[in-house]
C-alpha cells in the first residue's frame, strides 16, 4: 500500500476478495542495501514496511467462564478485568493480546496485588454503592433478585449488602418499591433535580438521554472529541448502568416536558454489569407495552460502544428529526 495515499483518506477497509490481497503458504524476506523483498514462489515484492498479523482471537471458553465468574467481555471479546470481582484478577492473553514480556510483567503485577491482599488482617476499600433505609424496606426481595453479583441477601429480617461484592450499579435502586435503596453519590435525588433543571430549556424539541458511564457517556464524550455534529437540544445525564434507570425517571422527564427520551448503554456482553442490558431491554419494552404508541415514539433504547462517537451522533438527530416530524403533525 502507498502509505501516501491511505493517510489522506479518511479510513479504508479492504474486502479480502480484495486483488490488492495475495495469499501464500511460504513467504521469504532478504534484504537488499536498505530495501526489503518480499519473495513467494516467483514473484516478488519490495516494501518500506513489514507488519506481521497474527489474527489473535480470544479462547471460545471465555463465554462459558464468564457464566460462572460474571465479568463483562470488551469490544474484541477478551475479559474485562475491571469488572471482575473483588478478590479475582485476570493475568495474560485472557485480557487480549499481549507479548511475552507483557505477559510477565501483567503476571508480577497479579502477584503483588495477591500479596498484599493477603498479607493484611484487614482489608479497608472505600465504599461507593448502595444505601439502605430500612424503616422503608418490606423485604419483598426484588433487590436480591435484581442484582447482577449477588450482593444483596436477607439476615435477620433485614436487607444486608455485601460492600466488597456490590458495584455500585443501582439496578436494585430501579426495581425497589419503596424506596428504601438509593445510591450514595449518584442519589436520586441529584438525578431528579438535574431532569429539573434541564427542562427549563425551552426550545422544541428537547430531548433527555440517560446514558451509562462506560459506553454510553463515553460515546457521547467521543463525539465530542470527533467534533462530531449533532444537535444541542439533548441533555446528557450520566448514570453508573443504564439499570439504574426506572420508570419512575422516565416518566418525570415527561411529565417535565422532554419531547423523547434516550437511554444509551453498552452493548450485552461489555456491559460491566453483566446482566443489566437485558433487565433495561424489558424495562423499557414493558412501558411501550403500558403506556401505547406515546411511549413507542418517544422513548429509545440504544447500545453502543464508547468509541462510537459517530452512531452517537447519528442517532440523536434521527431522533430528534422523527420528534420535529410529529410535533409539526400535532400543530
Amino acid at each position: 500500500f502507498d502509505l501516501n495515499k491511505i493517510k489522506k483518506s479518511t479510513g479504508f477497509m479492504l474486502d479480502p476478495s480484495d486483488e490488492r490481497f495475495h495469499y501464500y503458504e511460504n513467504i521469504e524476506i532478504i534484504e537488499k542495501g536498505n530495501n526489503k523483498i518480499i519473495i513467494s514462489d516467483s514473484e516478488q515484492y519490495p516494501s518500506d514496511m513489514i507488519v506481521l498479523n497474527v489474527n489473535f482471537v480470544p479462547n471460545k471458553d471465555l463465554k462459558e467462564l464468564r457464566k460462572t465468574l460474571d465479568f463483562a467481555l470488551d469490544d474484541h471479546g477478551f475479559m474485562s478485568e475491571e469488572t471482575l470481582a473483588s478478590g479475582i484478577f485476570g493475568v495474560g492473553s485472557i485480557k487480549g493480546p499481549l507479548d511475552y514480556n507483557s505477559v510477565i510483567s501483567s503476571s508480577n503485577d497479579v502477584a503483588i496485588k495477591i500479596i498484599s491482599l493477603l498479607s493484611n488482617d484487614y482489608l479497608i476499600t472505600e465504599f461507593s454503592g448502595i444505601e439502605i433505609k430500612e424503616e422503608n424496606c418490606g423485604l419483598c426481595g426484588l433487590c436480591i433478585l435484581s442484582c447482577p453479583y449477588n450482593a444483596i441477601t436477607i439476615e435477620a429480617d433485614k436487607i444486608a449488602i455485601d460492600k466488597f461484592k456490590c458495584k455500585g450499579c443501582g439496578t436494585c435502586v430501579s426495581v425497589c418499591p419503596t424506596n428504601a435503596l438509593d445510591l450514595n453519590i449518584d442519589t436520586t435525588e441529584k438525578i431528579l433535580k438535574s431532569i429539573e433543571v434541564f427542562s427549563k430549556f425551552n426550545l422544541r424539541p428537547k430531548i433527555i438521554a440517560f446514558c451509562c458511564r462506560s459506553c454510553g457517556y463515553g460515546a457521547a464524550d467521543e463525539a465530542g472529541l470527533k467534533k462530531l455534529s449533532y444537535n444541542p437540544n439533548i441533555f446528557i445525564i450520566k448514570v453508573p448502568c443504564t439499570g439504574r434507570v426506572d420508570t419512575s425517571l422516565i416518566f418525570k422527564s415527561i411529565e417535565f416536558g422532554f419531547d423523547g427520551v434516550m437511554i444509551i448503554g453498552c452493548r450485552k456482553d461489555s456491559c460491566r454489569y453483566i446482566n443489566s442490558v437485558d433487565q433495561v431491554r424489558q424495562k423499557v419494552k414493558l412501558l411501550k407495552e403500558v403506556l401505547g404508541p406515546i411511549a413507542e415514539n418517544r422513548i429509545i433504547r440504544k447500545s453502543l460502544s464508547a468509541v462510537e462517537g459517530n452512531k452517537f451522533a447519528e442517532i440523536v438527530n434521527s431522533f430528534y428529526e422523527r420528534l420535529s416530524e410529529e410535533i409539526k403533525n400535532e400543530t
